[in-house]
């Protein structure tokens, strides 16, 4: 029999893996399975030291979800997220992996796009708070919270401090079907920017922009879209083949 269509998350930064805690539900009526990863130094894992380079990254999250990776999958990732599955989709390419049959890729620019901000290790705290506030990236509950900030905060500068340590390779088209998502009232990704992503697949690219900003993720309904743009597209793509059954584990891989 056909098993469930395994589909890999990826969070933004400052974020964790239970930010994709309700795809579960809604998706398995899809026959897709989630499997939110969890990155370092955040939630359950919390006391583990967060990683700011790229190059350290991408290569342990390889050396993790390779075992999981011999079945039909998919890769959704949203902003720091989106570049981490484009990067390990070349991963897998380069290690002689299956690749992922198809990607979601949100609320980022393309890679080959030059990183368009200042250092956040410029930044003072007032600083960087304004930053992050441009595209919504604290919530408006936590964002006069002390407490939370102090935890908040850091966090979000290491995720930053990873995204300005990639350095964009030379464009290598991969050869899986590309969706690049974006919201038409995000400051930070224009849709020439999610249009731009048409140049890394030599296979299908398609884009689809919501009526939100950057974090188009966190509205019901605009998410209820996103379900069924996923279910639509993994229906178009998935592979034919019949594969054994398995069950991921729950909620991260560490």
């Amino acid at each position: 029999m056909n098993s469930k269509t395994h589909l890999f998350c990826f969070h933004f930064a400052g974020g964790g893996a239970s930010c994709f805690r309700g795809w579960a539900e809604s998706l398995q009526e899809h026959n897709v399975e989630v499997c939110s990863v969890q990155l370092p130094g955040r939630e359950n894992r919390f006391g583990e030291p967060r990683i700011t380079d790229f190059n350290t990254l991408i290569p342990e999250l390889y050396s993790q979800l390779k075992q999981y990776l011999h079945q039909p999958y998919a890769f959704y990732g949203h902003s720091l997220g989106a570049l981490i599955a484009y990067e390990l989709a070349h991963e897998c390419r380069k290690k002689d992996t299956n690749l992922p049959f198809i990607l979601f890729l949100g609320a980022h620019r393309a890679p080959h796009i030059h990183y368009p901000h200042n250092s956040c290790n410029s930044m003072n705290v007032e600083e960087f708070k304004s930053f992050v506030n441009r595209f919504g990236g604290i919530p408006e509950s936590m964002l006069n919270d002390e407490a939370w900030m102090k935890v908040l905060l850091p966090l979000m500068r290491d995720d930053f401090l990873l995204c300005e340590s990639y350095q964009p390779r030379p464009i290598e088209a991969l050869p899986c079907p590309i969706h690049a998502l974006g919201g038409i009232f995000d400051p930070m990704v224009s849709q020439q920017d999610i249009n731009a992503w048409e140049q890394h697949t030599t296979k299908e690219f398609r884009s689809h922009f919501f009526p939100e900003g950057h974090f188009y993720i966190r509205n019901k309904n605009q998410v209820s879209k996103l379900f069924n743009l996923i279910q639509s597209e993994i229906t178009d793509w998935k592979p034919k083949d019949t594969y054994e059954s398995f069950r991921l584990p729950q909620f991260s891989i560490k």
